[in-house]
């Protein structure tokens, strides 16, 4: 009786803890994915499923945990490498002053504990954190610019050197890359900073109050973090299609199309040439053939610009 009903709750936890995991990577497939399509200029015209959404989510997740990775081991290096040069010096220096170095050790621990049950010293420190939280923390305009970008796949002159859509529409990938990186930093940091001032609010009354400055930033980037990755990490590539259709179409005489979407009832294509939307009714499709995946914004760059008279 006991073992079923462990069985039982450990069934239901898991279930639970699978439904919470779902529901985070369809939120960051979602928020990803909608800023992709804002970027393209597909807001409202193509619609994914929920497995891509999930699908999205989850290679999100991977390559932030990837990156993360990175960062980490980096800073460990760094860390270990000054650590290695701060003991090298101060290892003959210790071994003869180590009486008082050990007195000096005392009166920092002695400070310490003074400053964990001083009110004021605790208020010192907490204003501190939040200036380093409000010093430290990214511009809103600087933050939200890349998603600021909207229909890259509509522009008909070339971006100036430099500039933010010029690195999407290059596919400068390294520089993309380190803008990215900085905002999982800034991420990181607020959190940082966070569990430092819950834990130096503890005994106070109003703890919850005076950490909301805190939490709403780590909030602010937790949700800007996945649509930061639809602009700037996620490589757009899609199938480049050709159609065998029943009946000539808009599309017939196309160079190049991108398979955008495919739902049960239509083809939703990408004249790369026209630069135009295409729908085509599943039933008007003979047969369809994938012939490669390709970047969707390869050679743009290279493009002359158009002039108008």
């Amino acid at each position: 009786m006991e073992l079923s009903k462990g069985i039982a709750l450990f069934v239901g936890w898991l279930s639970g803890a699978l439904a919470g995991i779902g529901a985070i990577l369809y939120a960051c497939g979602y928020l990803l994915s909608t800023a992709q399509l804002h970027l393209l200029g597909l807001s409202g015209l193509v619609n994914y499923g929920q497995e891509r959404y999930v699908e999205e989510g989850g290679r999100f997740l991977v390559d932030v945990l990837g990156l993360l990775g990175e960062i980490l081991l980096n800073l460990l290096i760094s860390a270990g490498f000054v650590a290695l040069l701060v003991l090298l010096v101060l290892a003959p220096l210790g071994y003869f002053m180590r009486h008082r170095l050990g007195a000096a050790r005392a009166r920092w621990h002695a400070r310490l504990a003074q400053i964990r049950q001083s009110g004021p010293a605790r208020a010192l420190v907490f204003a501190a954190l939040l200036v380093l939280l409000l010093v430290g923390s990214e511009d809103p305009q600087s933050l939200n610019a890349p998603l600021q970008i909207s229909n890259l796949l509509f522009v008909q002159q070339q971006p100036a050197a430099g500039s933010l859509s010029a690195l999407l529409l290059n596919g400068d990938s390294v520089r993309l890359k380190a803008i990215f990186a900085n905002s999982l930093l800034m991420l990181l940091k607020a959190a940082v900073l966070l569990l430092l001032a819950w834990r130096v609010a503890a005994p106070w009354r109003w703890r919850l109050l005076l950490s909301a400055p805190f939490v709403l930033i780590v909030l602010l980037y937790t949700v800007l973090l996945p649509m930061l990755y639809g602009v700037l990490q996620r490589q757009i590539r899609l199938p480049v299609i050709s159609l065998d259709t029943t009946t000539t179409w808009p599309g017939s005489g196309a160079e190049k199309l991108f398979l955008l979407n495919r739902t049960e009832r239509d083809f939703v294509l990408w004249d790369a040439h026209a630069r135009r939307v295409l729908w085509l009714p599943v039933g008007a499709v003979r047969s369809a053939q994938i012939r490669q995946i390709e970047t969707l914004f390869a050679g743009r760059a290279a493009m002359p610009t158009r002039r108008t008279p």
